[in-house]
């Protein structure tokens, strides 16, 4: 910018300096004209009277002596339609209107442009006979140039110095009031593109730079205090949704407890009953030894059920790291299982162990939106039938993509032959607190964790159902790049 400024007063200044050098010539030429034209107007009335009386010998003896006195400027007589090589032919081409009309005064420079630039002045004079004749009187422009050479000397030195003090002004006024502030906004604009609000921006003096740099220490304060707030909120919500998920987590437990108690009912009976034997001393080494390993196996296999329903209830940190969706899905079956069988459902799951897909996500979330899935659909269907759990990789288009790309998914597909949902309540399933379900059986809230959790892992969800026609639904989780 400041560069640009002393280029156009550079600019103005040269164009300035041409202009006076071009108005200096003029005058001097002017001057150089008026002083020939009074040489000849004095000598005119001096040569016409003599030619009159004494001839035209003894005129131009007086044009010799005036030659002789004067040295600057060369006199000498012309007949104005002498032919080009004609002895007192002139030297600068003579225009008929210029010789027989005005005042009989007119001049002309020749050779302009090279060393022997001259000015020529014609004065008509009033000879006796019929051709027109003129007193010539001829300068050497040498004067003329030197005067232009020293003016633009003087110019181009006085051009110089203003534009170095132009330069100089313009350079330190910018730097000091322009530059150095507009370098300090656009640092702190760039710190707070970066998120750093702090260090206020402090300017001195007054103006439009002081007030855009109060304008955006106000902004700063402001965006800092928006940001701390938006961070309390969203940690506050954050621990909501923590809250709520696995307080969701622990009514699932309270539906499974008496799926549970059946399924450990059994395990728990073979062990009474074997140490029974045990304790009746009717039972030789060996088959004492097979009941104590029968007790253990029953053991072994309540205190897995009893810890897969602990790892489930269990509050866990909601990092993410890189999980493998069919193992999860898997388990998860594993869990409701004693539910399932009780409503007489037969749990099936489908996924290729050899190239698992896998996603970047918490395994404790993604557990809950499979057993929620789980347990709506088991609940959906109290006479019995089959849920099929699908896993697999997809390529598959995000409905928010505006640009058609698509995305390398894992799509998991959860199906089940319930009661299905109707046309009318079909939009609503994700909403919270909506349910169809009988008064104290649901609290609206599964399908709707189930939808926030996989929004926070970057998928998606829908539905499809018929009343009586059972439910699907399909979720998609973008698969992990490595």
């Amino acid at each position: 910018m400041i560069a640009l400024i002393v280029a156009t007063v550079a600019a103005l200044l040269i164009v300035d300096g041409c202009v006076e050098i071009r108005r200096e010539r003029r005058l001097v030429t002017s001057d150089m004209s008026e002083y020939a034209t009074l040489i000849g107007r004095s000598l005119r009335g001096p040569i016409e009277d003599i030619w009159r009386e004494r001839g035209m010998d003894r005129a131009m003896e007086l044009i010799e002596d005036v030659n002789r006195a004067e040295s600057a400027v060369a006199v000498q007589w012309t007949w104005l339609d002498d032919e080009a090589s004609g002895a007192f032919a002139p030297a600068a081409v003579v225009d008929g209107s210029e010789a027989r009309g005005g005042e009989g005064m007119w001049s002309t420079v020749l050779d302009e442009g090279r060393s022997s630039a001259r000015l020529v002045t014609y004065v008509r004079a009033d000879v006796p006979g019929d051709r027109p004749g003129a007193l010539q009187l001829t300068e050497s422009l040498a004067k003329r140039d030197e005067r232009t050479a020293v003016a633009i000397q003087r110019t181009s030195l006085l051009l110089g110095g203003l534009l170095l003090v132009s330069a100089a002004t313009i350079f330190l006024l910018g730097v000091r009031f322009v530059g150095r502030p507009l370098a300090q906004l656009g640092a702190k604009a760039e710190r707070v593109g970066t998120g750093d609000l702090s260090a206020p921006l402090e300017l001195a003096g007054s103006g439009e730079l002081v007030d855009l740099a109060g304008s955006l220490n106000r902004m700063c304060d402001q965006l800092a205090d928006a940001k701390l707030r938006i961070a309390a909120e969203t940690a506050d919500k954050i621990q909501a949704l923590e809250q709520l998920r696995h307080a969701d987590r622990l009514r699932t437990v309270g539906r499974l407890a008496s799926g549970i108690a059946h399924e450990l009912g059994t395990p728990l009976n073979v062990v009474s009953g074997r140490a029974g034997l045990i304790e009746g001393g009717k039972l030789g080494p060996e088959q004492v030894t097979e009941s104590a390993e029968i007790i253990r196996a029953q053991a072994n296999r309540m205190t897995q059920i009893i810890r897969q329903l602990l790892d489930f209830a269990r509050r866990r940190s909601s990092e993410k790291g890189v999980v493998d969706i069919g193992p999860i899905a898997a388990s998860t079956c594993e869990l409701v299982a004693a539910a399932a069988k009780k409503q007489h459902v037969v749990l099936e799951t489908r996924y290729d162990e050899s190239q698992g897909p896998k996603v970047k996500g918490n395994e404790s979330e993604i557990q809950q939106v499979f057993s929620n899935l789980l347990m709506n659909a088991i609940q959906a269907m109290p006479d019995g039938g089959r849920v099929r759990i699908e896993v697999e990789r997809a390529s598959v288009t995000p409905p928010d993509a505006s640009d058609g790309a698509r995305l390398s998914a894992v799509r998991v597909v959860v199906t089940d032959q319930g009661q299905g949902i109707t046309e009318d309540n079909l939009p609503h399933v994700f909403e919270p607190f909506f349910t169809t379900k009988d008064v104290g059986r649901g609290t609206g809230l599964g399908l709707s964790i189930v939808y926030g959790i996989v929004q926070d892992h970057g998928g998606w969800i829908d539905v499809n159902s018929e009343a009586g026609q059972g439910s699907r639904f399909t979720f998609y989780l973008p698969e992990d790049e490595a």
